[in-house]
């Protein structure tokens, strides 16, 4: 049996540069955004919420700190 990885892509929807998440320890720099559901918070844990995409920490940071110039 071959050992299968699974080498998962993402796109950082601020600066549009790829990201490999392959183990949790990637995605600890990048936040995911979620399509908002009435009625639920992020308490709530449910996964079935549709995911938007992906954001660097770092980008975020970066569009945070120029917004408040």
């Amino acid at each position: 049996m071959t050992e299968r990885k699974y080498t998962r892509w993402k796109k950082c929807l601020l600066c549009d540069d790829f990201v490999k998440l392959m183990f949790p320890e990637d995605a600890k720099n990048m936040l995911i955004v979620y399509e908002p559901v009435e009625g639920m918070s992020n308490e709530s844990k449910n996964w079935k919420k549709k995911q938007l995409g992906y954001i660097h920490r770092d980008c975020l940071e970066k569009a945070s700190s120029s917004a408040k110039q």
